[in-house]
């Protein structure tokens, strides 16, 4: 939810020429391109 919080839609979050179903898959893949960034790697990838 947090994640969600940070997008405001005055700061216009999503494309403006998607359509609101694209908008919905851009901040589904936003938000777990972010997760992924934060998640820590194996011991092996380091």
């Amino acid at each position: 939810r947090d994640l969600m919080d940070k997008l405001e839609a005055e700061d216009e979050p999503y494309p403006a020429h998607l359509s609101l179903p694209d908008q919905g898959i851009f901040i589904l893949g936003y938000y777990h391109q972010m997760k992924a960034n934060f998640t820590k790697k194996d011991k092996e990838e380091n």
